[in-house]
């Protein structure tokens, strides 16, 4: 059953002493890492920066394997890493990054 309407542009009552809760949810942001060929056997590799508003800065990842991305522009920092945009998340394993690899050219024998 519907309850009475509101004339339009009206605002819905307030419940009595004005409550108000508020939820926060913080959740850990992704480490990504540039990798080099070398990197991608040990796991090792330079910070890779992505503005914060993407969807790989915010990506929560709850399986055990590692996820991998490609980049279409990345610039080197002075210090170490490298800023990152065009960011394509893989799916999980290497067989999209063996794909990627070999699509413009890459020996993926590494990643074995």
């Amino acid at each position: 059953p519907e309850g009475p309407r509101l004339p339009v542009g009206a605002e819905p009552p307030r419940p009595a002493g004005d409550l108000h809760r508020t939820l926060r949810v913080e959740v850990p942001r992704p480490q990504w890492l540039v990798l080099t060929r070398a990197g991608v056997a040990t796991g090792r590799g330079a910070p890779a920066i992505m503005p914060r508003q993407s969807l790989a800065a915010a990506a929560v990842h709850c399986r055990g394997e590692p996820v991998v991305a490609v980049v279409a522009g990345m610039v080197d920092l002075r210090g170490g890493g490298a800023v990152c945009s065009g960011v394509t998340i893989l799916p999980p394993g290497f067989d999209w990054l063996a794909l990627a690899l070999l699509a413009v050219g890459e020996d993926v024998s590494h990643l074995e």
